[in-house]
């Protein structure tokens, strides 16, 4: 913490590159994060539609047997 403080009192550029790599981080966090929630979203549909699917194939062949 000392080593921090040093380094903003000696150097202003320092903490403009630190805040903007924070700033920066949070964002990619964020994104990530969003991401992350999306791809979980998108697994459900898939799970969804996967199910969907079978039950529409096994209607399909119950049909395709009664025709018989």
């Amino acid at each position: 913490m000392e080593f921090i403080l040093k380094a903003l009192a000696q150097a202003p550029l320092v903490a403009v590159l630190a805040y903007m790599w924070y700033q920066t981080r949070k964002d990619f966090v964020s994104e990530i994060k969003r991401l992350q929630e999306r791809i979980a979203e998108k697994d459900g549909q898939l799970r969804e539609f996967a199910d969907v699917f079978d039950r529409l194939s096994l209607s399909l062949e119950l049909i395709k047997d009664r025709l018989r």
